[in-house]
């Protein structure tokens, strides 16, 4: 995931009901609806995340 407008890379993402929480710091995070995204997108996220260096803490 290259952050868009944050300018930082994700480093992980925690896992809530029906949302991706995705992390750029301890500070600064930003919350995905699962319901909006199709599985491609949801796939496509988690991959970006994984190439930089996030992981999926579920």
């Amino acid at each position: 995931m290259t952050g868009g407008s944050h300018g930082s890379q994700a480093v992980g993402a925690a896992a809530l009901p029906g949302v991706w929480r995705v992390l750029f710091s301890r500070a600064q995070f930003i919350t995905l609806p699962l319901a909006c995204m199709s599985q491609d997108m949801q796939q496509f996220i988690a991959q970006r995340i994984e190439t930089r260096g996030g992981k999926n803490v579920c």
